[in-house]
């Protein structure tokens, strides 16, 4: 069935200025444009990229990488969906336990069971019950690039299972700053023009090395897939961007030869 664009915001919720705005910025282009009245018709190709965005809109995505998404070669619509499904279930997750901490919290100012300090800030962070080193971040599940590369496999096949549920905020932000400090040192040895291969720099990609094993079986070819996701995956590149843009090339050579030097 065709849909003007009028019809489509009764069907979807929304408003025809939206869908304007959407073809003005090539978000979501119609399947064609009437020539006499010049109406925007949209079929059932339009009709998936618009569920695709609003999901992607419920899950907090700009609409530039959301534009980004749906032209990559490399989206797939199913598995984009399970990967919305996942990431809707985790925020459904959390909400049960926010309303888990709003009943607790009642019943203790009501004069019943006390809570424990660290109870009043449950379901708050991402860090809270259950986390995992994946949902940590350290393959971004937010990444809109769907279709794994060879290199993210290998290095989700090799995550271990660690058991962080005991870990606090505090915790979690300790084991952040010691990557952002490694970064930090690697960019000053790059703004020193040292090489990747240099001793100092392959001292500090060694401490890079041990630090990654609190999360990955770190055989050498593991390594390599991890510095090739440092130089290409978005979620690993953002954090070495925010040092330098030449970071994220320069660590991944680092860390090369440093995986060379093991084999």
């Amino acid at each position: 069935m065709r849909y003007t664009a009028k019809k489509l915001a009764q069907l979807s919720g929304v408003s025809v200025r939206t869908l304007h705005w959407y073809d003005k910025i090539g978000l979501l282009k119609p399947a064609s444009y009437g020539e006499e009245n010049g109406y925007r018709y949209y079929d059932r190709k339009q009709l998936l990229a618009l569920q695709h965005i609003l999901f992607f809109r419920e899950l907090g995505f700009k609409l530039k990488d959301i534009a980004e998404a749906l032209s990559s070669d490399n989206f797939d619509q199913i598995s984009a969906l399970r990967a919305h499904q996942e990431q809707l279930e985790t925020k459904i997750e959390r909400f049960r336990q926010l309303i888990k901490t709003i009943k607790r919290t009642i019943t203790d100012l009501e004069g019943g069971k006390k809570m424990e300090d660290k109870q009043l800030y449950q379901g708050f962070y991402d860090w809270a019950e259950n986390q995992t080193a994946t949902a940590y971040g350290l393959v971004n599940t937010n990444d809109v690039q769907y279709k794994q590369s060879d290199a993210e496999q290998i290095v989700m096949k090799n995550l271990k299972k660690v058991d962080t549920t005991s870990w606090s905020k505090a915790d979690w932000d300790k084991h952040a700053k010691q990557g952002q400090d490694i970064y930090a040192a690697v960019t000053r040895c790059l703004e020193k023009n040292l090489k990747p291969k240099d001793a100092e720099v392959q001292k500090i990609v060694a401490t890079h090395y041990t630090y990654t094993k609190s999360f990955h079986d770190l055989k050498p070819g593991v390594y390599e897939a991890l510095a090739e996701l440092y130089r290409t995956h978005k979620a690993f590149k953002s954090q070495l961007d925010a040092h330098s843009k030449k970071l994220p090339e320069f660590m991944s050579e680092a860390m090369l030869q440093y995986a060379k030097s093991m084999k």
